[in-house]
């Protein structure tokens, strides 16, 4: 399946607003893309300090989101 690769920091500032009714969250890839995929997949990733990390997204070849993974060692 088709993935991309893109490094993200969200503030908490920011991830409070993602609870507060913000439905998508956007990166840039590392080869220029644009992707915004559902804020809610960050919850497994959200510390005090926000989101801060390097992370995968798997999709379908229709776009559909498959699957978000930090590729960091400490998550």
């Amino acid at each position: 399946m088709p993935s991309v690769r893109f490094r993200l920091r969200v503030s908490p500032q920011e991830i409070e607003r993602m609870y507060q009714g913000v439905r998508d969250a956007q990166a840039t890839t590392v080869d220029g893309r644009h992707v915004r995929f559902p804020a809610l997949e960050l919850r497994p990733f959200v510390t005090r300090d926000g989101v801060d990390g390097y992370f995968e997204l798997e999709y379908t070849s229709q776009g559909k989101l498959v699957a978000l993974r930090s590729l960091d060692a400490k998550n």
